[in-house]
């Protein structure tokens, strides 16, 4: 996070873990929602939120509210999000995104793209002339040699 300010950080610490979410496996498109909500309403200083379930299920457009208590129980079991009850003991629960480590969903390490082991050794160069070509669409060949000297 060096140089980086905190929101900005938390901004793409988002971005990154929807992005798992939306395309991991299992998931389901209820759970999605779900984790967008999250997202959307997510402390970028203390990483977590607290919306009412009764609000994601109105956001969501869910009829009761045991659909979004599923939904969270079951984001928490796939190791997605943590789950706690606000410290005051009222209903009120806090959802926290369990974030990748950086290098995770980065295709390129830090040392490069690993390649095979050994040279290349029947590798040669080409150097072939290009040949002009002409067609009914383009000029003719005698000017598109005159273009290239």
């Amino acid at each position: 996070m060096t140089g980086e300010s905190l929101s900005n950080w938390a901004k793409r610490e988002k971005a990154r873990w929807l992005r798992h979410v939306m395309y991991r496996p299992g998931v389901t498109s209820t759970q999605k929602c779900v984790a967008y909500a999250i997202c959307d309403h997510l402390n970028c200083v203390t990483l977590d939120c607290w919306p009412a379930q009764a609000t994601l299920a109105r956001l969501l457009n869910c009829s009761c509210t045991r659909t979004v208590q599923r939904t969270v129980r079951g984001l928490a079991r796939l190791g997605l999000i943590t789950v706690t009850r606000n410290r005051l003991g009222k209903s009120e629960w806090r959802y926290a995104p369990i974030f990748l480590p950086t290098p995770a969903d980065k295709i390129v390490t830090t040392d490069g793209q690993s390649s095979r082991d050994g040279n290349d050794v029947d590798v040669k160069e080409s150097s072939l002339n290009i040949q002009f070509k002409s067609c009914s669409t383009c000029p003719s060949s005698d000017k598109l040699r005159q273009m290239a000297v």
